[in-house]
């Protein structure tokens, strides 16, 4: 699946769990995603419980269009 085809998958906004992200994004695994959010070449999580999780989908469209060189947006926060 093209990653154009990806993006379709996502809401126009709002915030994703990491099922989601998982089938967006084809990182299989939660620690590639942490390591990649730390190194900030993944858009960053946020906490929302002690057992949820979230990222934004506007963060992961961003990501998506171009994963390679994808910068976090400073100005935006969490």
């Amino acid at each position: 699946m093209k990653q154009s085809e990806n993006t379709v998958e996502l809401p126009t906004e709002g915030y994703v769990r990491w099922p989601t992200v998982k089938r967006v994004t084809g990182i299989g695994s939660r620690t590639t995603v942490w390591r990649m959010e730390k190194s900030g070449r993944f858009p960053l999580s946020i906490r929302l419980t002690a057992r949820i999780t979230v990222w934004k989908v506007q963060e992961l469209r961003a990501w998506l269009s171009n994963p390679t060189e994808w910068t976090p947006d400073r100005k935006a926060g969490n």
